[in-house]
């Protein structure tokens, strides 16, 4: 068995995925879109990055935060300045790390949202990735999964 390298998806589950979509849509500008798969019931869907995001209906999803998302912007005083704006609470307020600086939120479903501003080590240990052939990308093209 090949270790497990990439996250390929979040997949949110809730009783009211309508709601859910919308908070996301409205307040994180997630651009998230209704689909439906043959009989299957519609859910939300985009792409964040190189990650598929979605937001599945399950009548007997938990409550009370089962999940940690954590999301990378160019800007986080001016996104947490934004959301205040919007009238969403932090569960955690804007603080240095050292490593980058953080802040939280939750969404409807009780997630804790992480927001953490890009800092130059990280776009560094990325492109060193890159550089190094240990992107999603290049290791699909050596395996002939996509062409050169």
């Amino acid at each position: 068995m090949e270790p497990l390298q990439f996250v390929s998806a979040i997949l949110l589950a809730t009783p009211d995925p309508e709601a859910l979509a919308t908070w996301y849509i409205d307040t994180l500008g997630i651009p998230l879109v209704a689909r439906a798969h043959n009989d299957e019931p519609p859910h939300y869907e985009c792409m964040v990055g190189n990650i598929h995001f979605a937001i599945h209906p399950d009548a007997d999803a938990p409550r009370g935060g089962a999940v940690d998302l954590a999301f990378h912007v160019f800007d986080l005083p001016g996104t947490v300045e934004g959301l205040v704006a919007k009238g969403i609470v932090l569960d955690q307020p804007l603080e240095d790390h050292g490593f980058t600086h953080l802040a939280a939120i939750r969404d409807p479903a009780g997630n804790r949202i992480w927001l953490s501003q890009v800092t130059p080590w990280m776009v560094q240990a990325f492109e060193e990735q890159r550089a190094t052939g240990h992107d999603v990308a290049t290791i699909a093209r050596r395996r002939g999964i996509a062409p050169d």
